[in-house]
Formats: structure tokens, sequence, C-alpha cells
């Protein structure tokens, strides 16, 4: 969507010259939000953030005593229509958790592809040196 905006701005530059650099920031702010998590094992810290345009937001937080980490998994169904047909499309997203002893849940990674997730939460568990769940197998 973002970069569907900044490319439509080019023939508007021609139209109004005003609403072509609202376009391209609007599009640079699509293609660069994002949402994050920073753990900072030595510290015994974490930092939940939301980024735009390379620069990040969020606040330090002291990490409280971790039980395990943990992968789950959600099954996912979209059904798109137009005029009388319709199609559906089935997606998994895996997510990495850090399970705290006051059992809360703070979510480390998210991602359609399960090594991605397992490779990030595996790494961070061995930071920790705290066992790691997989919930999507049952081990």
């Amino acid at each position: 969507m973002g970069y569907l905006l900044m490319v439509i701005s080019l023939p508007v530059i021609a139209i109004h010259y005003l609403l072509t650099p609202i376009l391209i920031l609007a599009g640079l702010f699509l293609v660069t939000a994002h949402y994050g998590i920073v753990i900072n094992a030595a510290q015994k810290r974490y930092k939940a953030y939301w980024g735009v345009l390379g620069f990040k937001s969020g606040r330090w937080r002291v990490l409280p005593e971790i039980h395990h980490l943990f992968i789950s998994k959600k099954n996912y169904s979209q059904v798109y229509g137009s005029r009388g047909t319709s199609s559906q499309i089935r997606f998994t997203i895996y997510r990495g958790f850090v399970k705290t002893l006051d059992d809360e849940n703070i979510e480390v990674s998210q991602s359609k592809n399960k090594s991605k997730v397992l490779a990030g939460t595996k790494e961070l568990a061995d930071q920790l040196q705290v066992q790691l769940l997989d919930g999507t197998t049952g081990t």
C-alpha cells in the first residue's frame, strides 16, 4: 500500500504539486512503520517500541523474572468476495513469547515462517538461559 501511494504520487505532481509530498510521506510512513521489542538480557530490561522512518519510540521496562520461552501458532482464514464469487485464503502465524513468573506473556517475534520465529526465540532463550517450549508440536 505504501509503495502504491508513492508510485501514484509521481503522476499527481503534474496535477497538484501540494498533494505529491503528502502522498510520498504517507507511503513512506506505511512502508517503514513497524512494532518491535528489544531485550537487554545483561541489564534485565526490555523495550517495546513503534518505529517509523528509522525512529523508534518506546520506554525501557524492568524485565520480570522469566519462567520460559514458548512458540505458539494460530490459523487464520480470510474470505474475499466480489459479485457472487469468493475465494478463501488460509494461513498460519507463528508467535514467540517470553513467559514470566508473574504469568505475563511478552511477544518477541511473529511470522508466517516457523523457522524464523524458532531461530530468533531460540537465540533469546540461550541468552537468557531458559527453556524454549514449542507449542506448535506439543513438545
